[in-house]
């Protein structure tokens, strides 16, 4: 077999966006295993270690979502191709999108897409100047498969019950975000400075080569007039308001990190909360809730100080590093001051078994 130098041992598993197989591939670029389905990438996929392949599938079901990333089905397939469980999670109230964890006790964790009408959202605090369209806030949910076709939720964590918003101070939540770094201000996407016609053509000219690959990203036009929650006909950039676009579990601390592409930052959850605790700010192994333990990447997204170092970043994966945790990320550097440019990034986490994150302001 031909070695590669810098390369890392074994096979990779991959999954072409267009494609309704998946391919175990050796360095020389070999195929030593495939799998196939009737549903192209949703979009990930994981080699299990009895030789079974998790992935989603692209499938919209009656799900009023449409954006970048849709799965809709999750399947686990033999290595002699039994289709083993196949679970569409795409209807009227979640769409699953982007990602999924295969968990050590069987379970999969999902990063699901959930519908808020506009005015819904302008009732919490969101900027009525934003709220054209309805907002898709993400939640996690953990699934345990039941037969070949089914599965019970048994835990959730949905972003929309750990807001905070500054825009009025007779609606909920109302605070001042830098005071509040556990929580998601509802506003955090508000564009820092208007966006220029070089940006704007620029802008077009990436999604019109996406689009040419297979992939339109966050910004993908709703396909077939479907219309999100709240009956107004919403764009992926628009609604798809946190854009998770990968998520990661550590078994030794009981957290799960997700990628939010919008705010160009990692965070951290803890799931050792029951699911009526990840609804609030209390409970857990951490003493939060389901409020955010931890936040990287980009302070500006909760008003704290502090450099940006994570810019529209996918892939979070908790690694172990001298003296503790870390996270790698792949940091696509989209705005990079400098020009942009892609790194893959490992970061020490400020985090001890004894105190977690601690009781201070994520950095």
């Amino acid at each position: 077999r031909r070695s590669l130098e810098g390369a890392g041992d074994g096979a990779t598993l991959v999954a072409p966006l267009r494609a309704r197989e998946t391919y175990l591939v050796d360095l020389a670029g070999e195929t030593l295993h495939s799998w196939s389905s009737d549903w192209t990438p949703g979009n990930s996929a994981y080699l299990l270690e009895d030789g079974s392949l998790l992935r989603c599938g692209k499938d919209a079901g009656s799900a009023p979502f449409r954006g970048g990333g849709e799965g809709g089905r999750i399947q686990r397939i033999s290595w002699d191709g039994e289709l083993l469980w196949d679970y569409q999670l795409a209807n009227s109230r979640r769409r699953q999108h982007h990602d999924i964890e295969p968990l050590p006790n069987g379970n999969v964790l999902a990063i699901v897409w959930e519908g808020v009408s506009s005015e819904d959202a302008v009732a919490v605090g969101r900027d009525a100047d934003r709220a054209g369209s309805a907002i898709w806030p993400d939640a996690v949910v953990e699934l345990k498969p039941v037969g070949k076709e089914g599965a019970e939720v048994v835990w959730e964590w949905r972003a929309w019950e750990h807001l905070v918003q500054d825009r009025d101070s007779k609606k909920p939540n109302y605070g001042d975000p830098a005071e509040h770094p556990h929580r998601i201000d509802v506003n955090f996407d508000r564009p820092e400075r208007p966006k220029s016609a070089e940006d704007l053509e620029r802008e077009a000219a990436e999604q019109e080569r996406l689009r040419g690959l297979g992939y339109g990203g966050g910004d993908d036009e709703p396909r077939g007039g479907r219309r999100g929650r709240g009956g107004r006909r919403g764009r992926g950039g628009g609604s798809d308001w946190m854009h998770t676009n990968g998520i990661d579990y550590d078994p030794t601390t009981d957290l799960i990190a997700i990628s939010v592409r919008s705010a160009s930052e990692v965070w951290f959850i803890d799931h050792s909360t029951t699911t009526e605790e990840a609804s609030s700010a209390e409970g857990g192994r951490y003493g939060r809730g389901g409020d955010l333990l931890y936040r990287l990447g980009r302070p500006a997204s909760w008003r704290g100080p502090g450099e940006q170092v994570l810019f529209h970043q996918h892939d979070p994966r908790f690694v172990a590093v001298e003296g503790g945790l870390g996270l790698s990320v792949f940091n696509n550097g989209s705005g990079r001051e400098g020009g942009d440019r892609s790194t893959a990034d490992v970061f020490n986490l400020p985090f001890t078994r004894e105190g977690g994150f601690g009781d201070g302001a994520p950095a």
